[in-house]
């Protein structure tokens, strides 16, 4: 019951945790083409507006029209002093269709599955297959150079072990806490390197060998926040 109740604990950590950070840091995208559509919420005229490649934005809303979605945005990077181009003073509205496809995540927060499914452990050298389910949370940006998200991540663990009094094999659910490094592979999922550890705790765990060591693993993830 108490690791129940830690687990249910630590998954809504997880889903609050969007709400940690200032809204001006979370959910930056960046124009990957210069665009053109882009007009003011105050323009009644809906005067046309540009903005260039690596223009920054948040979005604010989407809202259906008969024909289509319109985008609420913001531009949050002073990018030009031509009016003919978009501001970071006012709010702009452009249909989806003309937007999809040209912008990409510049910066933002996510959260999601994580899967990891063996573990090397630096430890002894050794190659565990002690499989991992949870959830994390990350921060997206163009680190390194690619586009990559830092994440933190908990979870439960597969643990195959030995009772020590009476030398039988045990099988056990571990917490799992870690950090890592994902770039994304395909839409929603992405993959990475990721270290943590794994905790027992109690009778089991002073006899589990890996009790609290570090171990190195590849991991997949799936992002319900994009």
């Amino acid at each position: 019951m108490k690791r129940r109740i830690i687990l249910l604990a630590v998954c809504l950590l997880l889903i609050s945790a969007t709400g940690a950070f200032p809204a001006s840091l979370l959910n930056i995208y960046e124009l990957k083409f210069p665009t053109n559509g882009f007009y003011k919420k105050s323009d009644p005229a809906k005067s046309g507006k540009k903005a260039p490649k690596g223009a920054r934005f948040k979005i604010i809303k989407e809202v259906d029209t008969w024909n289509d979605k319109l985008i609420y945005l913001e531009f949050i990077k002073p990018v030009s002093q031509d009016p003919a181009y978009v501001s970071d003073d006012d709010i702009y509205i452009i249909e989806k269709s003309i937007l999809e496809e040209r912008y990409k995540p510049a910066f933002g927060d996510s959260f999601g599955l994580l899967l990891i499914p063996y573990k090397y452990r630096p430890g002894d050298g050794s190659l565990t297959t002690d499989p991992t389910f949870g959830g994390y949370w990350g921060l997206s940006n163009r680190w390194l150079g690619f586009n990559s998200t830092f994440l933190v991540g908990v979870g439960v663990s597969h643990i195959v072990t030995t009772d020590g009094n009476t030398n039988q094999i045990e099988y056990k659910t571990a917490l799992t806490a870690g950090g890592g490094l994902t770039s994304t592979i395909r839409g929603k999922y992405h993959a990475g390197i990721f270290a943590g550890i794994d905790r027992l705790g109690g009778e089991a765990g002073r006899w589990w060998k890996y009790e609290n060591e570090l171990w190195i693993s590849l991991t997949i993830g799936y992002n319900f926040a994009q």
